[in-house]
């Protein structure tokens, strides 16, 4: 599943991305999206970012899953579809296979979401 539109701003361990909340999109449900979702495109901006580090580096793409998630705050208990959220990632620190991120997520001119995620990533898929 794939919900966000782009990415447009990029620096090494740092990106912002969009995401228009729109009808038949996993997580809404009649004209909402649940708040409590936002940790997906949360995740997807970091694989994002980390996605295209690893092209600017002439590697591969990883594959990558939460694997914890620390002080996650949501202040609006949903998103109307038509808004437009606006996703901030900054790399705290990281290995080559466990990444920590601080994410921010913003509606209009306000964060309505935090969280600092936990990343585990590798060449292939566990198993």
């Amino acid at each position: 599943m794939v919900l966000l539109d782009a990415m447009r701003a990029w620096a090494p361990g740092e990106a912002t991305c969009t995401m228009r909340v729109r009808e038949g999109m996993p997580f809404v449900k009649g004209e909402l999206f649940d708040a409590v979702a936002l940790m997906e495109p949360m995740a997807q901006a970091v694989a994002a970012c980390l996605g295209y580090e690893a092209f600017q580096g002439g590697e591969g793409v990883r594959v990558g899953m939460i694997i914890g998630c620390r002080k996650f705050e949501v202040d609006v208990p949903a998103v109307s579809v038509g808004e437009e959220l606006v996703i901030r990632v900054a790399r705290l620190r990281g290995s080559d296979s466990l990444s920590h991120f601080e994410c921010e997520t913003w509606l209009r001119e306000g964060s309505i979401a935090r969280a600092t995620l936990t990343l585990f990533h590798t060449e292939r898929p566990p198993g």
